[in-house]
């Protein structure tokens, strides 16, 4: 996993990771573009640079929107040439090693999550599907709390509408 577009960093220098991280030889690279959140304690360092990256000014720390565009653009340049291929919006890999866990969220198969704040998605006999999540307090999990979920039950519209906007 690497990540573009940090306080500080430069198309130059991203150019540079990249090429290191390549000559590893890595099958696989997930490359994302930092997101400043509204509510984190990044967003309250980096508001008004934000604000200015917004407005197509340029910040002091962060790159500015032109730039992370070219870091952006670099990324699936050098990935290419590396004989990697982009397969989701920020996943790249060799012919073979795609992400099979990724790839299952986007064809809707199963998947049991076990332990804290952790999703699952089962189907159900009737040809519906439950999706629900752990606990993400660890009293609550230890005590059983993970048996007594949210559920929410996806009914046919529900799976049709999903297929959609995840194909």
């Amino acid at each position: 996993d690497l990540m573009s577009a940090l306080p500080g960093q430069t198309a130059e220098s991203w150019k540079n990771t990249l090429e290191c991280v390549l000559s590893f030889g890595p099958e696989h690279i997930s490359a994302y573009s930092l997101i400043i959140e509204e509510g984190t304690p990044f967003y309250e360092m980096y508001r008004e640079e934000e604000e200015q990256r917004s407005r197509g000014e340029i910040p002091e720390h962060l790159p500015s929107e032109e730039e992370e565009r070219r870091m952006y653009e670099m990324t699936g340049e050098l990935l290419s040439q590396a004989g990697m291929h982009r397969y989701e919006i920020s996943n790249y890999a060799r012919p073979g090693y795609e992400c099979r866990h990724n790839i299952g969220y986007w064809k809707r198969t199963e998947y049991a999550g076990l332990g804290l704040g952790a999703a699952s998605l089962l189907a159900q006999q009737d040809g519906g599907e439950n999706r629900f999540t752990n606990p993400v307090r660890m009293q609550e999990y230890l005590s059983g709390g993970w048996r007594e979920k949210e559920e929410l039950v996806l009914g046919r519209n529900d799976q049709m509408e999903e297929f959609l906007f995840l194909g």
